[in-house]
């Protein structure tokens, strides 16, 4: 066993990964079972997978924080585009809302992206395991039960305030969005969570794009990692998004939740390490 480099030389030669020098193939199966894993995952919850990708690229891939960010951000367009072509055809997508709210997700995403550079990743792998928490209760809790109060146009306007935190988060952190888009649409705008989980795939879509396109004008993106990983993402989304609805999701949520914990206890020891 040694320790095998992809990726060539210069902005690229992020990732090392333990694996038999003659076997490469060994470690490109592994972030297409990987890739699959956060597919599968962001198109269950209607995620972007970002929760399962960055902290397997950083604890197991060896990658810097911020170029396990930029490779998951084209992995959320993979799954993205995957599910929501399912999800369209199903006619669970509320595009109206969507559109509407994704301009916001994507203003912040891009802006965030921008700072993501100058801030250490000590400092956003400590974020990284405070979001994981938070998910982890959100999931844990009840799922489809519309609870917001106020006037439409109220419920708007918090939605689309909500959506700019959404794309500040996906950009920062790599995560797309989708884990405080569900829970708006669901919980504020009161769409079912099926339709909720839809609608979040669509938008993740444009928000990954616009904080991926600042991680690859800054030359943090790793196209030979993106590669095998945005291969398993589109495979893992599609198979979930067919079969998805038809899961009884209570379980999963709390199965998820403690993996989360898990992993959320391991970023934030990263950070301090």
């Amino acid at each position: 066993m040694g320790r095998a480099r992809f990726g060539g030389s210069g902005p690229f030669l992020f990732w090392t990964i333990t694996v038999e020098r003659h076997d490469p193939l060994t470690a490109i199966l592994v972030f297409v079972l990987m890739g699959a894993a956060a597919g599968g995952i962001g198109a269950l919850f209607g995620i972007g997978g970002g929760l399962v990708l960055v902290p397997g690229l950083t604890l197991l891939g060896g990658l810097p924080f911020h170029a396990a960010v930029g490779v998951s951000l084209v992995a959320v367009v993979a799954m993205s585009v995957a599910s929501t072509a399912v999800h369209l055809r199903a006619g669970r997508v509320e595009l109206d809302t969507g559109v509407r709210l994704q301009f916001f997700a994507a203003l912040g995403a891009l802006g965030a992206a921008y700072a993501a550079g100058l801030i250490p990743s000590q400092v956003l792998f400590a974020c990284f395991g405070v979001l994981l928490i938070y998910v982890a209760i959100i999931m844990a809790g009840n799922g489809d039960h519309p609870s917001s109060e106020g006037s439409h146009s109220a419920r708007i306007r918090l939605a689309s305030a909500s959506s700019l935190g959404a794309g500040v988060v996906a950009g920062l952190l790599g995560v797309g969005g989708g884990i405080i888009n569900t829970p708006i649409l669901n919980k504020l705008l009161r769409l079912p969570l099926e339709k909720a989980i839809a609608t979040s795939s669509y938008m993740i879509g444009v928000t990954g794009s616009a904080a991926a396109l600042a991680f690859l004008a800054r030359g943090d993106i790793d196209v030979v990692i993106a590669g095998p990983v945005v291969l398993g993402v589109l495979g893992g989304a599609s198979v979930v998004a067919f079969i998805g609805h038809r899961i009884e999701t209570r379980v999963l949520r709390v199965s998820f939740s403690l993996l989360l914990l898990i992993v959320a206890a391991q970023m934030i020891r990263q950070a301090f390490a």
